[in-house]
């Protein structure tokens, strides 16, 4: 008792100046992270092809820095999205649809998904494959844009744009990751200018048993199946030179094992035969990236090459229905080489003008569609095609009267296929105060049809009989922010969108067509708080449709598959440890939804949970809890629906060295 009045002695006293040493290190150290990380969280570079603050940003913009992806545990972007406003995951026959302010189909080109401002989608269709096979290792940030950015990028920046920067912050990282049907491993390296990740996923699905009342084919039956069964994706990536100048190949292998026949049939195994049933692409991207100025004006070339190869067999009737077996398998091979190439011009007080355009050719080498039932067997390939597109564009930044910031777009694309067309933007942004802005931002829109729904085959039932006009989209946006300091924001955002010519599938005529208008008022908000301490966002949604012509399923005010509100949460608070220990729990709650045969799908609520621990310098091990209540809900989408995942626990360990 007397020897601990006394303190600590001798050997005991050197033991204590070491650990007080290595405490006040590691906590300089953190404050030096935490203030790097809060300089990302205030850096937008996609929104405008410029760097600038997210007070400045033309569209709303939510940043999402690696300290949020390390303390919330997201492993992929789908998870990232279904956390911010107005995203949505639809279940869709092949995968999980990502729906974005009332807009979905059977893929995400929509959206556009860059990394470092490298276009990540596929060739013709424009959808970006990833999801399991996209890794978010050494991700620094990952900027969510929502507002039209064809101003800048021309097709598929529809309804808006998330650009991801890579950048290691050590010489390499471990991740390896596994639960109970799923295992994933990443490793990166990094040696000079030379930077290599591999990335592997590799997931079975959870097993369920169904009764015959979750079969949707004419004679219903009971049986096994897997929920989003994805097994043996991956990816690699090599990056040789600097962050904004070198040579990268990304290659992708994506799959998805279909688990359900197309109008959401249990399948059997003898109904996979003998196309099988599944998805399975593979994506490969080179890209050059060079910097150089001339006369005060910095120049960026980027000329990338994008390969697809796809095979997407479906079952369309099971063996047990009148009109089958009946199958589809579509097999697409394209390449895209474009040259963009853009200069931005700093001027004074933070103003800036940029100049660009974009070269781009298709080649369509092998569409081959078939089709096999028990009365005939079909099989063509259409006919194979090189288009060219070309974009100009421009846009010029300026602060008026200290307060008013002034930013104006415009570009023009011309297309073989459709013709031209001109996508304007304009944002005023006008500074009340250093702590609240008032944002107004009107632009405009395009989504080229793809030459795969241009493209007639009556028989099959794709393609169009019609000549298919370019998709418009018209978004009018006004935004009042409150940013109390670098740690604080919140944002309310009211828009007003209109889509018209949405290229929609005839079941009845079998064929694509464009089809009407619809109109959508729309209320986000959002905050957010940011220390190590303490890492806090939350999130509402909500829209009314306010007019539709024949584009969607609707009823009253309800679109099809889509929520009527949302309300999204996090909370990341370090417990009392002597190492930095985090606990995270995440919230997600839905309103009722309609489906595609109008039945009415019940408001639910979703938990989840992470679990960090930095055990020692650059080692942590944790984990992670999906679905922590365990409660089997139902997504609406294009198929009917059918259970998803219940909880689902994954240990993993990283380490950066």
């Amino acid at each position: 008792m007397e020897a601990y009045q006394r303190g600590p002695q001798g050997g005991d006293l050197l033991k204590y100046l070491i650990f007080l040493s290595l405490f006040i290190w590691a906590t300089a150290a953190q404050a030096q992270y935490y203030q790097m990380a809060l300089r990302e969280l205030r850096l937008v570079q996609a929104a405008s092809l410029i760097p600038e603050s997210v007070e400045e940003s033309p569209w709303p913009t939510t940043v999402i820095t690696a300290e949020h992806l390390k303390r919330f545990g997201w492993r992929n972007i789908r998870e990232v999205l279904e956390y911010l406003p107005s995203f949505y995951l639809i279940q869709d026959v092949n995968e999980r649809v990502v729906a974005h302010r009332g807009i979905f189909r059977t893929n995400t080109s929509h959206l556009l998904f860059l990394e470092g401002g490298v276009r990540l989608d596929a060739p013709d269709l424009n959808n970006f494959l990833g999801d399991y096979d996209y890794p978010l290792t050494d991700v620094s940030r990952i900027e969510v844009i929502r507002g039209p950015g064809s101003s800048l990028y021309g097709t598929s920046a529809f309804t808006g744009m998330i650009n991801v920067e890579r950048e290691p912050p050590q010489k390499g990282t471990l991740l390896l990751e596994g639960a109970k049907d799923q295992e994933l491993a990443d490793l990166s390296l990094k040696k000079g200018p030379l930077y290599l990740l591999g990335h592997y996923w590799n997931r079975e699905g959870e097993k369920i048993t169904l009764g015959k009342e979750w079969d949707y084919a004419e004679v219903a039956v009971g049986g096994e199946q897997r929920i989003h069964p994805a097994p043996n994706n991956y990816a690699l990536l090599g990056r040789w030179g600097s962050k904004n100048q070198y040579l990268a190949w990304w290659h992708f292998r994506h799959e998805y094992k279909t688990p359900r026949g197309q109008r959401g049939q249990i399948l059997l195994p003898e109904d996979r035969s003998p196309f099988g049933s599944h998805e399975r692409a593979y994506l490969d991207i080179l890209a050059l990236k060079k910097d150089f100025t001339w006369h005060k004006f910095k120049i960026t070339l980027l000329p990338t090459v994008t390969y697809l190869n796809l095979d997407s067999p479906q079952v369309l009737f099971t063996k047990r229905e009148s009109e089958g077996p009946k199958y589809l398998d579509a097999e697409m091979e394209s390449l895209r080489y474009t040259l963009n190439l853009h200069a931005s011009r700093p001027l004074s007080n933070g103003d800036a003008f940029v100049l660009g355009g974009v070269v781009e050719g298709q080649d369509i080498k092998h569409y081959w569609l078939q089709s096999l039932s028990p009365t005939q067997e079909y099989k063509e390939k259409l006919p194979s095609t090189t288009e060219y597109n070309y974009g100009l564009f421009a846009q010029y930044k300026k602060h008026l009267w200290k307060r008013l910031l002034f930013n104006l777009g415009l570009r023009y694309d011309y297309y073989e296929s459709f013709g031209g067309h001109f996508s304007p933007r304009l944002a005023l942004i006008w500074a009340l105060n250093p702590k609240w802005r008032v944002g107004l931002s009107y632009g405009e829109a395009f989504k080229a049809p793809p030459y795969f729904y241009r493209v007639s085959n009556p028989v099959l039932g794709y393609g169009s009989s019609s000549n298919l006009k370019e998709e418009i989209l018209r978004n009018l946006s006004l935004s009042l922010s409150y940013y109390r300091d670098e740690k604080t924001f919140w944002r309310a955002v009211g828009y007003y969108q209109e889509v018209t010519d949405f290229i929609a599938y005839n079941s009845i005529k079998r064929e694509y067509e464009n089809a009407g208008k619809m109109g959508l008022l729309g209320l986000e908000i959002e905050g957010q708080y940011f220390t190590e301490p303490l890492i806090f966002f939350f999130n509402y949604s909500f829209y009314n449709l306010t007019e539709n012509n024949g584009s969607f399923c609707v009823q009253g005010e309800y679109l099809c598959s889509l929520p009527r509100w949302m309300i999204k949460g996090g909370l990341s608070l370090r417990l009392p440890a002597p190492f930095p220990l985090y606990l995270s729990p995440m919230w997600r709650i839905y309103g009722k939804a309609l489906h595609h045969s109008l039945r009415k799908m019940p408001s639910y609520a979703l938990f989840d949970l992470n679990l960090l621990a930095e055990v020692k310098p650059h080692w942590r091990a944790g984990l992670r809890v999906e679905n922590l209540l365990d409660k089997r809900y139902f997504r609406s989408g294009s198929v009917p629906p059918y259970p998803w995942p219940g909880r689902t626990t994954y240990f993993y360990l990283e380490v950066a060295f």
